[in-house]
């Protein structure tokens, strides 16, 4: 067997567990691409052909949220600017993703595994254990992206870094940096917030005796690049991370995984959730502790890295991940099960070590030995969890497409501008967003704590008539029972072809989503929320969180909107004010909007919570908002300068060799 097939079988095996859905029979059905990735892709591409630009701004969910600085979707992914940019179908984009990052996991550990001293026979073993791990097979399955692509990547980050430790040249260790700036580009924060902590364990337990800190100081510096490459993401993100829920919610919640993992679930299949496998393989796991029996010295740090990044993984269960929710940006992640995707590839290192121990590095009885319990090993993995198990026809995804469904199509007819609720599955607002109906309810990873707090108030008067909804124009509720909110006026009644019998009912009370404010007062000091459930929305009353002087206070002059039109990146509306008035929008505030009256630049003032309102005189106007964030403008700098540098870098570097 030549060096080749350390490539070629990962990728065959990547292929043969993907084919139905490469070949277009199956469809992905997990709830993250189906309830995210598929729906985005379609809103960006749609926003990309009818307007010319890149959407900044995602409208569809929740009164509005950044698109790619909130943390979800990623843009700048180099497989994404693919999808984006070209016709092909959601689903079958990211079917060859999938498919293309399963190959990576492999094809990097196994050549992980070759650089720790192993063979080509048992390098291949490791690399396919790994690629077909219960971590793998059940991220793949649940449709999380994000951690699909960071375990695609983990183990070339880690082969980097290991061969720049074995041999340090600038060259290897600007290859650290170009695989580390990855991450972020696919929006795997929580990976590369893993990373920071693992990268420095690996180094002080693999590096050469006295080299230990320089090591350090090189990874450090690897890291300081990694930043500048992907500032484009980085730094926008970062400012929305301390604007989100993630920067508000307590240690406590932060730390827990949603699937709690057990010590015993990595060895017992059956002890963990099946939509949440996170099972080593038994064969997996007996042929790495034949490393420990054969060379326990050589072994002995991919096993410490294993068991560590297993304490990890048990959140707060344990002391260490109980320590690790009180870190800055660590504690601010759901899910330490992920962990797990480290545990695998150290163990992965370890059984192909033992591979080498049992059966040599090469001849005929490795080759057969390689066959024999690789197929065993795979069977065993795709036994407990198929990544397709819950895969769909493609007939039954086009039939579920958001067009097909009766209440988008009912919702789609009604006039004027308006936000809905529905109390079905939070996916399905999220799978009808390229519609452009636009909801308060959905999913997101991480929503704006101010939309957070409101929208909680406004689920807790659910039994009452939705006052507070009314301000986030929300016009049309979809509800399981007829009655299930006072106040509302029911219109139609349908089965819904993913969530059953349905009613379609109007709230009468709700505002429009752009309208004169009758009367303002500071929020300084004033219970606001307290403020707004008791208050009747038809009133108009502004609380203003913003600096005396700033802002009209008092009674507010009426004034008559003539004409308003909304787009991801711009919104534009004229008015006619009697006199000096404040101008509402039912847009959830972001610092990344700027406002212009008649081409003046204007302060955009947050008001009652988490709308916005801008300052008007007599007469009439032109209000331009426009997203413009400064961020992602001083990010996209820095990464072109990085990249740039880089890539100068490599070219005289090139030349010289």
């Amino acid at each position: 067997m030549r060096q080749a097939s350390i490539f070629t079988v990962p990728i065959l095996l990547a292929v043969a567990v993907m084919f139905p859905c490469l070949a277009g029979w199956r469809v992905l059905g997990g709830a993250d691409l189906a309830g995210l990735w598929y729906p985005l892709m379609e809103f960006a591409r749609n926003t990309f052909v009818r307007d010319g630009v890149v959407p900044f701004w995602l409208p569809s969910i929740f009164g509005g949220i950044p698109f790619e600085e909130s943390m979800v979707p990623s843009l700048y992914y180099p497989t994404d600017l693919l999808g984006w940019l070209t016709p092909i179908n959601p689903a079958s984009f990211y079917a060859w993703d999938v498919a293309l990052h399963l190959a990576l996991a492999g094809v990097g550990a196994a050549l992980l595994a070759r650089a720790a001293g192993a063979g080509r026979f048992a390098a291949v073993f490791g690399g396919s254990a790994y690629m077909l791990s219960g971590y793998l097979v059940g991220v793949v399955k649940s449709g999380t992206l994000v951690f699909v692509r960071a375990a695609g990547l983990y183990p070339w980050i880690l082969f980097a870094l290991l061969r720049a430790m074995q041999k340090p040249t600038a060259g290897r260790w600007l290859a650290v940096s170009a695989l580390l700036a990855l991450l972020p580009l696919t929006d795997s924060f929580q990976p590369l917030a893993y990373l920071a902590l693992f990268l420095p364990l690996m180094v002080l337990l693999l590096a050469r005796s006295g080299q230990r800190l320089v090591s350090l100081a090189r990874l450090a510096l690897a890291g300081l690049v990694a930043g500048i490459l992907a500032g484009a993401t980085l730094i926008p993100a970062y400012r929305y991370f301390l604007l989100s829920i993630r920067s508000t919610v307590s240690t406590e919640w932060q730390s827990l995984d949603p699937y709690p993992l057990s010590f015993f679930s990595i060895f017992i299949p059956s002890l963990t959730p099946v939509w949440e496998v996170k099972y080593l393989g038994i064969t997996t796991a007996c042929v790495a502790a034949i490393s420990l029996i054969r060379n326990f010295r050589k072994a002995l740090p991919w096993m410490a890295l294993a068991l560590l990044a297993l304490l990890f993984a048990l959140g707060t269960q344990t002391p260490v991940g109980r320590a690790l929710g009180h870190l800055p940006i660590l504690g601010s992640f759901r899910g330490a099960s992920h962990w797990v995707a480290l545990v695998t590839l150290s163990v992965a290192v370890l059984s192909a070590a033992g591979f080498d121990g049992l059966f040599g590095a090469t001849g005929k009885k490795a080759a057969i030995a390689l066959v024999l319990l690789g197929t065993l090993n795979t069977a065993d993995l795709l036994r407990e969890a198929h990544p397709l198990s819950n895969s769909s026809k493609r007939t039954d995804y086009d039939n579920s497409r958001p067009s097909r469904d009766p209440v988008v199509w009912y919702l789609s007819q009604r006039p004027g501008i308006f936000r809905t609720h529905t109390s079905e599955a939070h996916f399905l607002p999220n799978i009808r967003i390229p519609t452009g109906l636009e909801w308060v309810s959905g999913y997101h990873g991480a929503p704006l704590a101010v939309f957070r707090d409101f929208y909680d108030a406004s689920m807790g008067g659910c039994p009452e008539l939705p006052w507070l909804f009314a301000w986030l124009n929300t016009r049309y509720f979809i509800v399981g029972r007829s009655q299930q909110m006072r106040g509302l006026v029911t219109l139609m009644r349908f089965n819904s072809l993913t969530a059953g019998q349905v009613w379609v009912c109007e709230n009468p009370s709700a505002l429009p989503r752009t309208f004169f404010g009758a009367s303002a007062e500071p929020a300084e000091g004033i219970p606001v929320m307290q403020r707004l459930c008791s208050d009747r929305p038809e009133n108009r009353r502004l609380y203003v969180h913003s600096r005396p002087g700033e802002f009209p206070l008092g009674r507010l002059a009426p004034g008559t909107i003539l004409d308003e039109k909304h787009s991801p990146n711009r919104i534009e509306v004229a008015v006619d004010s009697t006199g000096t008035g404040v101008v509402f929008f039912s847009e959830a505030f972001y610092p990344a909007w700027t406002a212009f009256v008649d081409g003046q630049r204007a302060r955009i003032h947050r008001v009652n919570v988490m709308f916005r309102g801008v300052a008007v005189g007599k007469g009439r106007h032109t209000i331009v908002m426009t997203y413009e964030s400064i961020p992602f403008k001083l990010g996209l700098f820095l990464s072109f300068l990085g990249w740039t540098m880089a890539g100068l870098f490599a070219a005289l570097a090139g030349r010289r060799q």
